[in-house]
């Protein structure tokens, strides 16, 4: 069950009062993941958790959480 996980990070995100903190947490998010995107292209994940991880960030970033943060 997806939905709930993502909604859980989507909660804890709109508890941060400070716009400078959310956008330094979407920065490290979208850092994390270009690099697990990367990582996947020349390794091949043999535990899955990874991948997993990989595959909730990416939508919490693109489907999720707003693009911009008014300051």
């Amino acid at each position: 069950m997806l939905p709930p996980v993502l909604n859980r990070v989507v909660e804890k995100w709109q508890e941060i009062e400070d716009p400078d903190r959310k956008n330094e947490f979407k920065s490290l998010i979208r850092s994390c993941v270009r690099l697990c995107g990367y990582i996947s292209q020349i390794v091949t994940f043999e535990d899955i958790e990874p991948e997993k991880f990989f595959i909730v960030l990416k939508y919490v970033n693109n489907k999720k959480l707003p693009r911009a943060i008014p300051p």
